[in-house]
């Protein structure tokens, strides 16, 4: 392809199987995992104890941001944290990711929710590898619902209701959609539940989108600047969707909200309205 007269942003490469066969080697640099939480000790817990417990590489730090907890929480997240972001304020998932941003000290930032479990020891590894590269935007991983093989995330399409997780709800012990559950693929975006992207390819996220569609902008925002996202489906955890907040689809304020956010990243990125190259 003549990328000269292409009337769409720079994207990957057609052969996306390339990645296949690659041999992951450890990517210099630190990683600052950043996590949102607030009066959610218990499952903060677990995911940091998962973390310290199972991860093999030793570069990386912790922050935990947290927008308002109890007295007796906030001296328990201090504990569990390398780096602790305390300012009571209004829940914005945008803003208290940027807060823990602006004080990491790794080269790579991982965005990562607190109902998140780490499986494979090597994630770190194996997404700082991908997340290296210089065409590389946000690097994303497969998520499972708890304790099963029943994908809660391996990429975001974006069809023509809006962006949607890729095979969500099927068995990843199937071969599914012609291999888009092994090896590592590009997509439109990837959820910020686990997203890794280099410190210096970051410009924050947008404020302006307070609860949804944040990571969904953040990629579009990558992509239009000649950007890659991709899926590691060799990299797996646990998430225990939405446990903290509760689903935004069974309340009808909350849906309200999800429909005009979808509306406005729209009007920002007008390019993707009804439209993925990744996705046929």
């Amino acid at each position: 392809i003549n990328v000269a007269h292409c009337d769409r942003p720079l994207l990957v490469s057609d052969r996306p199987l390339a990645f296949y066969n690659e041999n992951i080697t450890q990517a210099v640099g630190r990683v600052s995992i950043i996590i949102p939480s607030k009066d959610n000790y218990e499952v903060l817990k677990i995911c940091v104890d998962s973390i310290r417990r199972k991860t093999l590489c030793a570069d990386y730090e912790i922050i935990v941001v947290d927008n308002g907890s109890t007295e007796p929480v906030r001296g328990k997240y201090a504990l569990l944290a390398d780096q602790y972001v305390f300012r009571e304020e209004s829940f914005n998932f945008s803003r208290m990711c940027n807060r823990g941003a602006e004080v990491a000290e790794g080269q790579f930032l991982l965005f990562l929710n607190d109902d998140t479990e780490v499986i494979d020891g090597k994630w770190l590894d194996k997404m700082k590898y991908y997340a290296a590269k210089p065409k590389s935007g946000a690097v994303g991983a497969k998520l499972y619902y708890p304790n099963s093989k029943i994908i809660q995330h391996c990429g975001v399409i974006n069809i023509q209701p809006g962006p949607a997780h890729a095979l969500l709800g099927e068995d990843d012990g199937n071969m599914l959609y012609h291999g888009r559950n092994r090896g590592v693929w590009n997509y439109t975006a990837v959820t910020a539940a686990c997203l890794m992207v280099e410190k210096s390819k970051f410009t924050g996220f947008d404020e302006s989108f307070a609860v949804a569609y944040n990571d969904v902008e953040l990629c579009m925002s990558l992509i239009e600047r000649g950007y890659r996202n991709m899926v590691i489906n060799e990299v797996a955890l646990y998430h225990y969707e939405s446990l903290s907040r509760g689903d935004d689809r069974l309340d009808k304020a909350k849906l309200k909200r999800l429909a005009l956010e979808k509306d406005r990243l729209f009007d920002k990125h007008p390019y993707f309205c009804g439209r993925d190259n990744y996705y046929n």
